[in-house]
């Protein structure tokens, strides 16, 4: 915004940030279901997890380690609950 331009690819890789944002606030992959202040809820926590990982001193892919591990973890928890009202 200060210097009124832009650059093209810069959010260029970070489409699984977004998604594991919302499916962590608990927006179903499946569609149908899922609240805006749940998918805020999410950014906040991925980005809590991003600052405690930095703040510990580890390298940075351990940060797509532990939300690849937490989002396995949300993916599985959505595909019980959705077997259980089937």
């Amino acid at each position: 915004l200060y210097t009124k331009s832009g650059f093209n690819l810069t959010g260029i890789g970070m489409e699984l940030d977004a998604i594991a944002s919302v499916v962590i606030g608990g927006t179903l992959l499946a569609g149908g279901y899922g609240f805006v202040l749940g998918s805020a809820v999410g950014v906040l926590v991925y980005g809590l997890i991003q600052v405690l990982i930095a703040r510990e001193g580890l390298d940075s892919w351990w940060t797509k380690v532990f939300i690849g591990l937490v989002l396995l973890g949300f993916v599985v928890l959505q595909r019980v609950i959705a077997v259980k009202r089937e």
